[in-house]
């Protein structure tokens, strides 16, 4: 009871007239639990230490290191909380510093309290010095290294890498090695690395994803000990399990690491296992997003990117730089031999993917300038017949009339009545597009009264989204209002 209200004088008055030291409440803590984690005092102090000189004048020395119902010892209170001279007395009168809480060694508590409570404490220390296994690791395969690098605490990493601590031991999730775990983390790392560079540290070791030292370098953009690594050995080549080089692993691409890495001999070709993607058109999509001054692109096509390579859709740089309207990129492909009539694997050549996506960051001008008309001067084939049966004047609905004012006179050779292989023609396909360039479709010659797959014409079609302007244009150009679909329905 005494122990438990704080009061140590009455703790020491009762040890001095014979109170049973193995006594514990409900909880199974004995009077040295709860003065293990009384704040440090002379009066505690001087409990706990008469309270250990009687345990061993009656050689009670197990309850040092008895548990309570939370299998908590007296030495995790003292650690918990922050008790250093506590530490002192229990390690000297021979407790297990190897006992483990519920989840974690006594040693990886005390670095993780250290880091919470006083950066200056040298409990780690002692604990390390009276033999705390450096090595032991929790129910997650987490060793007390790798509690440091979570906690940033660079001066305890050191210290158990000198009494011992495996630097390549291995966490259960992941696999993650200590210097991952330090990676992911955001502190100065170079010194540590050095450090257990200098001592033998395996910088080609993978984690359970495949992924090295590099890759999860690269991935977090510590810059600053990129190039370390690979003078210390690293493999710019090795693949992680889903087929990513480090190279692939840049987020977004940093061209100071692209560099590193070509100069280093990176396979600037390597593809994902995933989709097939090229670093290159990965690179020329991340250039649309993040950063268009970016230089990135023409690094890799002189490193040797291959501009015709394609991914598993049959997607080429080219396509991807068309997609992005970026012209930049399009005329360096371009110059470096890239391929204008290769289909894609639903037989789709460049023009889809340049009328596929309007970027509504630029004019309508500037689209036009920067893609369309560039393409087309450099051999571009704007009426070849996709997989799919369409030709232009079925694309030219969804890239919008800004685009179409500019381009249209490239489509007066398209057959305005060219079914694709659901019998629509560019007028059906027009209706998912709120009926964009019907006027000019009829003008054409387009045949209101040609059916669908499904017997439909376009007055039906039409009819179905309520386009009543539409409709009205439609019959005047002749459609007729009692044609049946194939389920008997008119457009009525």
């Amino acid at each position: 009871m005494a122990a438990c209200l704080n009061v140590p004088y009455l703790v020491k008055y009762f040890i001095e007239n014979g109170a049973d030291l193995t006594s514990c409440d409900s909880k199974k803590n004995t009077a040295l639990h709860y003065l293990c984690k009384i704040p440090e005092s002379n009066y505690s102090l001087e409990c706990i230490e008469r309270f250990v000189e009687q345990i061993k004048i009656v050689n009670c020395l197990q309850i040092l290191d008895s548990k309570n119902i939370d299998d908590d010892t007296p030495l995790y209170f003292a650690v918990t909380s922050g008790n250093v001279q506590v530490v002192d007395i229990l390690v000297d009168a021979g407790c297990d510093v190897n006992v483990k809480t519920t989840d974690e060694s006594i040693l990886s508590l005390a670095i993780e309290m250290k880091a919470i409570q006083n950066p200056t404490s040298d409990i780690v220390a002692k604990l390390i010095t009276a033999g705390s296994n450096v090595n032991a690791s929790d129910v997650y395969g987490y060793t007390p290294l790798m509690q440091a690098a979570s906690c940033k605490d660079l001066d305890s990493m050191k210290l158990l890498i000198q009494h011992g601590a495996d630097i390549h031991s291995e966490e259960y999730t992941d696999g993650d090695t200590p210097l991952m775990c330090v990676v992911k983390k955001i502190f100065p790392i170079d010194i540590l690395m050095n450090y257990c560079l200098e001592r033998g540290a395996d910088v080609n070791l993978r984690n359970k994803k495949g992924q090295t030292l590099l890759m999860i370098v690269a991935a977090n953009n510590k810059i600053q000990i990129f190039q370390q690594l690979i003078d210390a050995g690293a493999d710019v080549n090795i693949r992680s399990q889903d087929g990513r080089t480090a190279l692939q692993f840049l987020d977004p691409y940093n061209l100071l690491i692209v560099d590193i890495l070509v100069e280093a001999g990176c396979d600037v070709n390597v593809k994902c296992l995933e989709n097939g993607e090229t670093i290159l058109s990965a690179a020329i999509m991340m250039k649309a997003t993040h950063s268009p001054t970016s230089d990135i692109v023409a690094k890799l096509i002189t490193a040797g990117s291959n501009v015709n390579a394609s991914d598993v859709y049959g997607y080429t740089p080219l396509m991807q730089a068309a997609f992005c309207k970026d012209l930049d990129s399009i005329r360096l492909l371009i110059q470096h031999g890239a391929d204008l009539k290769h289909k894609d694997m639903d037989g789709n050549t460049l023009i889809n993917h340049c009328l596929q996506n309007e970027n509504k960051g630029k004019s309508a001008k500037d689209i036009l300038d920067d893609t369309f008309e560039y393409l087309v001067s450099n051999g571009l084939d704007i009426h070849h017949i996709g997989k799919n049966n369409r030709n232009i004047l079925h694309l030219l609905p969804q890239s919008g009339t800004k685009i179409f004012y500019k381009i249209k006179h490239h489509c007066d050779e398209a057959d305005v009545n060219q079914q694709d292989t659901d019998g629509d023609t560019p007028l059906m396909v027009s209706a998912e597009h709120f009926g964009t360039f019907v006027s000019y479709f009829l003008e054409k010659g387009a045949d209101v009264n040609l059916r669908n797959k499904k017997g439909q014409t376009p007055l039906m079609i039409f009819a179905t989204d309520n386009y009543k302007e539409i409709l009205q244009e439609l019959i005047d150009a002749g459609a007729d209002v009692n044609i049946r679909a194939q389920d008997g329905r008119t457009a009525l």
